[in-house]
């Protein structure tokens, strides 16, 4: 991975449950400690989303998530659509923190 590299993700809608194509951008790399990527999302919105590692003093790490979308102003339909890619976020946060604690044993 690196900045300004273009790539494709798939995911799965949240209302719909078919699959979404998403061409996006690396505008954030830092091996080890930070990526993230920006394109083009439904209704006409931009999206940006950076995740971040960052260790702490006792040894362990914290996992920071950043999103967001821009573009044209919300309306009903896209709050609508937005609040739940949120509760998509929200599981796909939790699922991510239990797969990568399980691969690490707690003291």
């Amino acid at each position: 991975m690196a900045l300004g590299e273009v790539s494709t993700a798939y995911f799965k809608n949240p209302i719909t449950g078919g699959m979404m194509e998403f061409t996006h951008e690396v505008i954030d790399y830092e091996e080890g400690r930070a990526f993230g990527w920006s394109g083009d999302a439904m209704l006409g919105r931009q999206d940006h989303h950076i995740f971040r590692i960052e260790e702490l003093p006792d040894g362990r790490a914290l996992f920071k998530q950043e999103d967001g979308l821009n573009g044209k102003k919300s309306n009903f339909l896209i709050r609508i659509v937005e609040a739940q890619i949120g509760k998509a976020y929200d599981k796909f946060n939790r699922e991510l923190k239990a797969n990568v604690e399980s691969f690490y044993s707690r003291s």
